[in-house]
């Protein structure tokens, strides 16, 4: 979370092809979902395209922001 609320990027993706390492980061983002979504990001994924298991972070403006 430090580096998203310092750095304020428009799009962070985490990828792994690894899927004990998929399920960490889908359990970490869950778990942090609210935290993420506070300064204006919405959580998408997983999203897989073999081999490989992707996340991304987007940063939305309100006009974008649907539940």
């Amino acid at each position: 979370m430090e580096f998203i609320e310092t750095r304020q990027p428009n799009v962070v993706v985490f990828i792994s092809k690894d899927d004990d390492l998929a399920n960490i980061y889908q359990t970490y983002l869950q778990r942090y979902k609210n935290r993420i979504e506070e300064p204006g990001y919405r959580l998408e994924g997983p999203n897989r395209v073999e081999p490989y298991t992707e996340f991304t972070l987007r940063r939305v403006t309100l006009s974008e922001w649907k539940e």
